[in-house]
């Protein structure tokens, strides 16, 4: 189910049909081209520092820019950030696919390492923090992709717990919360945000050891938990 991503990230186009990765089909003039990366560079640091709220016109003040030069190259915020996200969203669905296949071997260190991968892909950058939850208010921009993601990270947790190296009760749907939780540290310019999220990873994989290191049971995901986990899996 991932080789398509491989051969999408050689093409440089992603498989949302709404997203592109490469939007021009002529080679843009070299003061066009400098332009455009100037746009890019400067996205990437505003969106990971402000989260999704960003404009086009707040992109075009910060890269010193006319807003029609913005325009020309991104008519629409949504492209602007196909173009941006449509490769890292790439680069998480193959990570969490080579995790997939450690766990078949290693079922705590892969899950270990892709709570950590979680903490840093979404601490570190706010928008993409936001757009790995985005599909429970109901949105996907990377369709299927995105789905695959959540796919892999319930493959990781299953095989943690038929090993028997995370409790039992640890259900799929406490991603969720690891995910919010991060989410909600994160925020808009926090500086902390990385560093934070990796502490509350610490805390969760404390917590997630089999079941006899605790004296307390997890509460049953409630339907609305059961429904949010749901919603992660439609494209």
């Amino acid at each position: 189910m991932w080789k398509k991503y491989s051969i999408y990230y050689t093409l440089g186009v992603v498989s949302n049909a709404n997203a592109s990765v490469n939007s021009s089909k002529r080679p843009l003039r070299a003061d066009a081209a400098k332009n455009k990366q100037i746009i890019l560079d400067t996205a990437r640091h505003l969106f990971a520092s402000r989260g999704m709220e960003v404009t086009l016109e707040q992109v075009a003040a910060a890269a010193g820019l006319g807003v029609g030069t913005v325009y020309r190259r991104f008519p629409t915020v949504d492209k602007l950030i196909d173009e941006l996200f449509g490769a890292r969203f790439i680069d998480w669905a193959a990570r969490v696919e080579d995790l997939t296949l450690r766990a078949e071997a290693d079922p705590w260190g892969a899950f270990e390492a892709y709570l950590f991968a979680l903490a840093e892909a979404q601490g570190c950058d706010a928008a993409f923090a936001q757009l790995l939850v985005e599909p429970l208010d109901g949105n996907c921009r990377f369709g299927e992709m995105h789905v695959q993601t959540i796919r892999g990270a319930q493959i990781i947790l299953t095989r943690a717990r038929d090993a028997g190296v995370v409790r039992a009760d640890l259900s799929d749907e406490y991603l969720i919360h690891l995910q919010l939780a991060i989410l909600g540290i994160v925020g808009a310019g926090n500086a902390l945000g990385a560093s934070a999220a990796r502490t509350v990873v610490k805390l969760f994989l404390a917590g997630s050891k089999p079941q006899e290191a605790h004296s307390d049971k997890l509460p049953s995901p409630t339907v609305q938990e059961q429904n949010c986990w749901h919603n992660l899996l439609k494209d």
